[in-house]
């Protein structure tokens, strides 16, 4: 927050936050910091949740909202999407000569990628990919 205070002032007041106060501040930050659009991005949902917090408090006036349908709206661009492809993944599955602690790092990382997994092709999940994962039962389940 400090680069929107820097920008806008640090006396800067609710009520002054507008729509082109906020358009220009996302200019700023794209080009001149030389910023990604998902930076501009975290900046207005940071700036639009302190607001939120705000109006809570009885600190902003609902009036004075600039977010919003007809108002500065924060539109989240694509994601480059990066990733291990299915190789990759099962090279590290079928890993060898991991020292015990690589080996339970590893079989900890698959089987929360297994369980939270998207990606209908690797989201079977295999008894035999578990074997050797220490499983801690509570005593109401033993």
């Amino acid at each position: 927050m400090d680069l929107f205070l820097s920008y806008a002032g640090n006396s800067i007041e609710f009520h002054e936050i507008d729509v082109p106060l906020l358009k220009n501040f996302a200019a700023y930050i794209e080009f001149k910091k030389k910023r990604a659009k998902r930076t501009v991005v975290n900046y207005m949902i940071c700036i639009r949740a302190i607001y939120n917090l705000a109006l809570v408090a009885n600190k902003a006036d609902r009036n004075d909202y600039p977010f919003g349908k007809g108002k500065y709206q924060i539109k989240i661009p694509d994601a480059k999407k990066i990733g291990l492809t299915i190789e990759e993944l099962k090279k590290l599955e079928n890993a060898k000569d991991l020292n015990e602690a690589n080996q339970h790092v590893l079989s900890v990382w698959l089987l929360s990628l297994f369980f939270r997994s998207t990606d209908n092709r690797y989201y079977s999940i295999k008894m035999d990919r578990l074997k050797g994962l220490p499983i801690i039962l509570s005593d109401e389940e033993k």
